[in-house]
């Protein structure tokens, strides 16, 4: 790919959890940091939030989708949709991910340190079953 911006990046920092009887997970922003530098050096289009409602969450991608659109004149409308996107979980449903306060998770770690290897000679969803 060489577009600039390759493409669009949302990243979501869920860190408060308080409102939901849960403590906060403290540490989230370590990877949030890190995968916005990782996917701007990859020449992304970055925008991170931070402690987003479900609603929120599903407004935030639709006006990220429309960002697109308008920037490229509808030209990759198709292409913006769903079936262009890629969420990754660090766990099955039903377990839990550790998270380390000063370090991030062994997640976003490992996932950060494979796409800067790997990013010149592999598409993402190569990258993604390494």
């Amino acid at each position: 790919m060489t577009a600039e911006p390759r493409g669009y990046c949302l990243i979501i920092n869920n860190e408060d959890f308080r409102e939901c009887g849960f403590q906060n997970r403290n540490g989230t922003n370590v990877d949030a940091i890190r995968l916005r530098e990782v996917f701007k050096q990859l020449k992304f289009s970055t925008i991170l939030c931070d402690n987003l409602r479900s609603y929120q969450i599903l407004s935030e991608k639709d006006e990220g989708v429309q960002e697109e659109m308008s920037k490229n004149e509808k030209k990759y409308a198709q292409e913006l949709q769903f079936k262009d996107m890629m969420v990754a979980y660090s766990t099955t449903d039903g377990y839990v991910s550790y998270l380390n306060e000063k370090y991030g998770s062994w997640f976003v770690d490992a996932l950060c340190t494979v796409l800067c290897k790997h990013a010149a000679d592999s598409d993402l969803k190569e990258i993604m079953r390494l």
